[in-house]
């Protein structure tokens, strides 16, 4: 005698075929998640590089402002750049080590080669279009640490009177009136070094 085939319940076979469904609908479900973390990642990227390219190549009206308080636009895109490189390796970061650690150190870096690179630049102006005058001290105050005072200065180009940041005095302690050497851009005087040496 020919032994009957067992046939699988029916309940068991739609209980797999449901199964099947929630499966391919959770793939689809990861596959849309990653491709919208893509497409996040690039608009992030872009904007990164963005901040990165205007920062090196800043306007001198923002990078030497008139008004002080226009400082605070660069100083905004500075403060932004952690929170990009954040939204861009987070998602590839599952325990959080390498996103605190970029976070942290790319700021530091990029401001060593943003600091070098303006100084180059500045240096690289000053020797073209550089003229040497003198300014007076007309400020002085105590730095928070290190024991030495930092000092404002005065200056005249063109006929217009400009004011400095405060410098610190490294070497020799500066009274108001005191004259130092300073060279200006003759093109744009708000870029400016004073000789503290």
């Amino acid at each position: 005698m020919k032994k009957s085939k067992k046939t699988k319940p029916l309940k068991k076979i739609k209980q797999k075929t449901r199964d099947r469904r929630y499966s391919t609908s959770q793939i689809k479900k990861k596959y849309e998640i990653k491709e919208e973390k893509t497409v996040s990642n690039k608009v992030w990227g872009i904007l990164l590089v963005v901040c990165l390219v205007f920062l090196f190549f800043i306007p001198r009206e923002i990078a030497y402002p008139a008004n002080r308080n226009d400082i605070i636009i660069s100083l905004l895109i500075v403060v932004f750049l952690p929170f990009l490189v954040y939204k861009i390796v987070k998602p590839f970061d599952e325990k959080g080590i390498i996103t605190t650690l970029s976070c942290v150190f790319f700021p530091l870096v990029f401001g060593l080669i943003f600091s070098f690179f303006q100084e180059y630049q500045e240096e690289k102006e000053l020797q073209l279009h550089g003229i040497i005058t003198k300014c007076f001290v007309i400020n002085r105050k105590m730095a928070s640490k290190g024991g030495f005072y930092n000092i404002e200065c005065k200056y005249f180009a063109d006929g217009k009177e400009f004011i400095t940041y405060f410098h610190s005095e490294m070497r020799i302690e500066y009274s108001i009136g005191d004259t130092l050497e300073l060279t200006y851009n003759k093109d744009f005087p708000l870029m400016y070094k004073i000789n503290l040496e």
